[in-house]
């Protein structure tokens, strides 16, 4: 299972700006969750490198798929 970092510590491991990130969650560009509307986002490491490398995120695509089924 994939660690679950915040925007700065994804931001510090994709050698990006924090806000650069931010917007990437917001947007839905980089997979990631808020427990809460407004709350903090909780990013999967894994999601980090398949949004840098710009392929397909499986955890993205289990939850769309889950979300057709419910």
């Amino acid at each position: 299972m994939s660690a679950r970092l915040t925007v700065k510590e994804a931001a510090a491991l994709a050698r990006k700006h924090p806000d650069t990130v931010l917007k990437a969650c917001q947007v839905g560009d980089l997979f990631a969750t808020q427990r809460v509307k407004g709350g903090s986002w909780s990013i999967r490491e894994d999601s980090i490198d398949h949004w840098l490398d710009g392929t397909p995120d499986p955890a993205r695509e289990a939850v769309q798929q889950f979300a057709k089924t419910a």
